[in-house]
């Protein structure tokens, strides 16, 4: 028999990981919670947070750069400087690995430029990819379309538009842009169907 690895692998088999920031991920994790899915938000002190206390997870500084060694193979990949400027930003990143460590799915929102996710969900996107999670979604706003990661990062950056989505369930992420659309909401919410 497997033991439980965390509280809410005893409490419920659907749990949602975000980040606790306006925008995508409060939508996310308020549909979870309306789902009955556990809703865990991983942050760091400091962090502009607006979830529920509840669900906050705070990563100690030691945790946070744990995720250092990923972030520079996403970066590598996304061509992007990392570390930034701002350690805050740095943390923002470093906390965004946490959402995607344990998914076996992750659905998101943002847009995509030449088959890769902008904004920091393009880091955490890079980094499930990296990390081996096998179906990635995502609400893409420049179209009003879901599709799904059928690429390859060393060649091929290809995503699929969705005819018809299933709901999350099991271990997933739920992330996201925070400036999300009207019609990014809408997709959400209709994707968990509460």
């Amino acid at each position: 028999m497997n033991m439980p690895t965390s509280i809410s692998e005893l409490v419920n088999d659907n749990v949602c990981a975000s980040g606790g920031s306006d925008g995508a991920d409060l939508l996310f994790s308020f549909l979870a919670k309306r789902a009955g899915h556990v809703v865990e938000q991983f942050t760091f002190l400091g962090q502009k947070y607006h979830g529920d206390p509840l669900d906050r997870i705070v990563l100690s500084t030691f945790h946070l750069s744990r995720a250092d060694p990923t972030i520079k193979r996403a970066n590598a990949i996304l061509r992007r400087k990392y570390p930034t400027r701002s350690p805050y930003v740095n943390n923002l990143i470093r906390r965004n690995f946490y959402q995607v460590l344990n998914a076996e799915r992750i659905y998101c929102t943002q847009t995509i430029t030449d088959g890769l996710v902008n904004g920091g969900t393009g880091f955490t996107i890079t980094m499930g990819i990296l990390m081996g999670v096998k179906e990635i979604y995502i609400f893409e706003t420049a179209e009003n379309v879901w599709k799904r990661w059928e690429g390859d990062l060393t060649g091929e950056r290809k995503w699929t538009i969705m005819d018809s989505m299933i709901k999350p369930y099991g271990k997933y992420a739920g992330i996201g842009a925070r400036d999300i659309t009207t019609k990014a909401v809408d997709a959400i919410t209709e994707l968990y169907g509460v």
